[in-house]
């Protein structure tokens, strides 16, 4: 009794445990390919706000010019 209860439990273990690693490997590869992703955008991200920044510090009273329109488009969608 107490072998046979030994090979079902070690069929049962083998049996659970294959699907399971796999899928486990199977997350863990989509879960890279999803991080893969958001860190390309995260740089992309990055190197736009830099670009912005450039150009926001050569024009001269960009700021005022920012508020201005933006009180203008206020305005207008309420007016």
């Amino acid at each position: 009794m107490a072998r046979q209860h030994q090979s079902i439990a070690a069929q049962m273990k083998s049996e659970l445990e294959e699907p399971l690693a796999a899928f486990a490997g199977a997350m863990k590869e989509r879960r890279k390919i999803v991080q893969n992703g958001v860190e390309k955008l995260l740089k992309t991200k990055i190197q736009q706000t830099q670009h912005v920044n450039k150009v926001r510090a050569r024009i001269p009273g960009a700021k005022s010019i920012q508020r201005h329109v933006g009180r203008w488009l206020t305005m207008v969608m309420i007016g």
